[in-house]
């Protein structure tokens, strides 16, 4: 899967020879790369694989890569491919359509927003902003409304953000409320809200984050413990004891703290840049030690659990070893 992300053209002799070497995974992967690397050796090497290869999933991800590079002639493959009851060759067309499909694709594309494979809708979102037709808006509204995982309301958002940049461009204009719904701001009244159930709170966080200042690990704990107690919908007591942890290496333990803060206040978590590098950081660790422990299952599940939060605000580097860790297991292993 690292091939994918190769795209320096003091690389394509060896990308062409992976390209040719009839290994399906090695073929597809460099097809990829090389469709990102401006060299004339490219485009040749893109036809040969799409003429000669007998496979109907790495053809079409051959004339994807030639589509990124503006040579259409896979388009129609493609398009047929779009109905395939394949799963593996039915992803490989939505990926390709993002380069070769147009306005009429639109609506074959939106209708994959209802699979149950969250990477074929990951996929689909990704490839209607491509597109950029704005008969998309609509379904990719609806499928924002139903869907409750943050990385593809992310992915909705940006291609929904992208379709309107190219309706802009065009002199169009959409209704931007229809298209972007607005939540509501909804306060009740609680302890929570509880000017002394905060300061009993606030009280306990303090004390604990003194205690870890002393290292007073158990002590503290014992005072987060009180604060989540007296306001359990408050999510710093829960944080500051598991960055603590992720500190000492002590994944597993940290693991759980995130964990509760995600369920307790999930926004202001994803959302706080001090904060997602820990959570993301501790989520690859911990995936790591599972699968050193031989219990791969559930580093795939750990990894799967990790990627369905939104990462904007963890670090690229640590972004990008989640992909490239769950990617290296495989589609669907």
């Amino acid at each position: 899967a690292g091939l994918r992300y190769a795209a320096d053209p003091r690389l394509v002799p060896s990308l062409r020879a992976a390209a040719l070497s009839g290994e399906p995974d090695l073929v597809e992967e460099a097809m990829r790369a090389l469709a990102r690397i401006e060299d004339p050796r490219v485009h040749p090497t893109l036809v040969a694989v799409q003429e000669r290869t007998p496979r109907t999933s790495s053809r079409i991800v051959a004339s994807g890569a030639l589509g990124c590079i503006g040579d259409s002639r896979g388009r129609k493959e493609v398009r047929e491919a779009i109905h395939s009851e394949d799963p593996g060759i039915l992803f490989r067309a939505v990926e390709a359509l993002a380069f070769l499909g147009g306005p009429e694709d639109t609506e074959s594309v939106a209708q994959l927003l209802a699979a149950e494979d969250p990477e074929l809708q990951l996929q689909a979102v990704r490839t209607l902003g491509r597109i950029g037709d704005a008969r998309a808006l609509a379904p990719l509204g609806e499928f924002y409304a139903r869907t409750t995982t943050p990385a593809l309301q992310v992915e909705v958002d940006e291609a929904r953000t992208a379709v309107l940049a190219r309706l802009e461009l065009r002199g169009e204009e959409v209704q931007i409320d229809s298209v972007f719904p607005v939540e509501a701001d909804v306060t009740t009244s609680s302890p929570d809200a509880s000017a002394w159930y905060r300061f009993r709170a606030l009280r306990h966080y303090l004390i604990g984050r003194l205690w870890l200042l002393l290292g007073a690990l158990d002590r503290a704990s014992r005072r987060f413990d009180a604060a989540s107690a007296v306001r359990p919908g408050w999510a710093p007591p829960y944080l500051a004891f598991a960055i603590a942890l992720e500190g000492r290496a002590l994944y597993a333990r940290a693991l759980v703290g995130f964990r509760r803060a995600l369920e307790v206040d999930r926004a202001s978590v994803e959302r706080n840049p001090l904060v997602m590098p820990s959570v993301a950081r501790c989520f690859l660790r911990r995936a790591e030690e599972l699968f050193r422990d031989d219990r791969s299952e559930l580093g795939r599940g750990l990894l799967d659990e990790a990627l369905a939060l939104d990462l904007r605000w963890a670090p690229s580097a640590l972004r990008f070893e989640l992909g490239r860790m769950r990617q290296r297991l495989g589609r669907g292993a």
